[in-house]
């Protein structure tokens, strides 16, 4: 994912703009590697493939512990990102009536 990313449009206001915001935000979106946790192709990983026991959180070694629990930081570390990508492209308005979701796929 990019670091220092900035959109190069208007932000969306309303439906007064929706077409050419979304030709640009699209793209913003799909250059930045945003798309794959907007529309739910990324995934956070599988918890069984690193626990024998999901309940009681036992694993199959420490290291594949450690390794879950990495790759769910990453996804809610990108997923963050995503979500912070969509806000910034929208105007302040319609950001206040979206503060409740917490994942790109919701919003």
């Amino acid at each position: 994912m990019a670091n220092n990313i900035s959109f190069k449009g208007d932000c969306l206001v309303s439906r007064s703009n929706y077409i050419n915001w979304v030709k640009r935000a699209s793209l913003f979106l799909e250059i930045n590697g945003f798309m794959l946790y907007i529309n739910g192709t990324e995934s956070p990983p599988d918890k069984t493939l690193y626990y024998k026991d999901t309940v009681k959180n036992k694993a199959y070694s420490p290291e594949l512990a450690v390794r879950y629990i990495d790759k769910l930081s990453e996804y809610e570390r990108n997923q963050s990102k995503a979500l912070g990508a969509i806000k910034s492209i929208i105007i302040q308005d319609n950001i206040d009536r979206f503060k409740d979701k917490t994942m790109a796929t919701s919003l």
